[in-house]
């Protein structure tokens, strides 16, 4: 996939009112897993939800299998994923995406699963939340040095497997 593979021309952004840049509709198809998506997310599947998505870039390339509940992640009362294509149009942005931003969306897209599945899941595993509501952001502590100036964020230390989580992945049809 090169240049105009990357043209975000999906409809996921346009200039508002006064310039201000204003989400689209973009083009999504949400669909059920396939087999051997089900297969690969394994116990992880109740925390990304029981359907996917397969986010447009334009008519030939797409991200296929955002899991919903990384795709319906919202930070600040936005939706994550969709607010970062908003900027991204190719009518906005003047350019088709380079490949690391192809491959960033990518990676946000498995950073936001990797969120879910700690606050989702239990330290042993277990699901610890079912109630659809927003989910609490990581606590910004302070401490860890004698001055007491040091920040780290407070997160568990699980990691996940790729039985956990099938990335998304960029296809041209």
């Amino acid at each position: 996939m090169t240049g105009d593979d990357f043209a975000l021309t999906a409809g996921w952004g346009h200039y508002g009112a006064g310039g201000a840049v204003m989400p689209g509709q973009g083009r999504i198809v949400e669909r059920a897993f396939t087999p051997e998506e089900r297969t690969a997310l394994g116990d992880a599947l109740p925390a990304l939800g029981e359907t996917t998505f397969d986010v447009y870039l334009n008519a030939r390339a797409f991200w296929r299998n955002v899991p919903a509940a990384v795709w319906r992640y919202k930070l600040g009362g936005y939706q994550v994923l969709k607010k970062w294509l908003s900027y991204r149009e190719q009518n906005i942005l003047g350019r088709p995406l380079h490949p690391e931003e192809v491959q960033h969306f990518t990676d946000t897209a498995r950073r936001i699963a990797a969120i879910l599945l700690v606050y989702r899941t239990g330290s042993d595993g277990s699901r610890a939340r079912d109630d659809g509501k927003d989910l609490p952001m990581p606590t910004l502590k302070r401490g860890g040095t004698s001055s007491g100036t040091r920040n780290s964020v407070q997160a568990s230390s699980r990691k996940m497997s790729m039985k956990e989580w099938c990335p998304p992945t960029s296809t041209v049809r």
